[in-house]
C-alpha cells in the first residue's frame, strides 16, 4: 500500500505539481531514518550483517558500509 502511494505522490509531482517535491523529499528522509532505526535494532539485538544484507539482498559487506558508521 506504501509503496502505491509513494509511487502516486511521485507521479503527481512529475505531472507539474511542483508544490508537492518538497514533501516527498521530506518523506524519504524519514524513510531513511525509519530504516537506520530497525538496522539499528536489529543489530542491538544481535542479528548479524550477514543477515541484514541477506535480507536486502545485498551483501554483508554492503550493509556495513552502508549503515554501521551511523549506529
Amino acid at each position: 500500500m506504501l509503496q502505491r502511494m509513494i509511487a502516486a505522490g511521485g507521479g503527481r509531482v512529475a505531472d507539474g505539481d511542483p508544490e508537492d517535491l518538497a514533501q516527498l523529499l521530506q518523506l524519504h528522509e524519514e524513510l531513511d531514518e525509519a530504516v537506520l532505526q530497525a538496522v539499528t535494532g536489529l543489530r542491538d539485538a544481535g542479528t548479524t550483517w550477514q543477515d541484514i544484507g541477506d535480507a536486502l539482498g545485498t551483501t554483508r559487506q554492503a550493509a556495513i558500509l552502508r549503515w554501521a558508521h551511523k549506529i
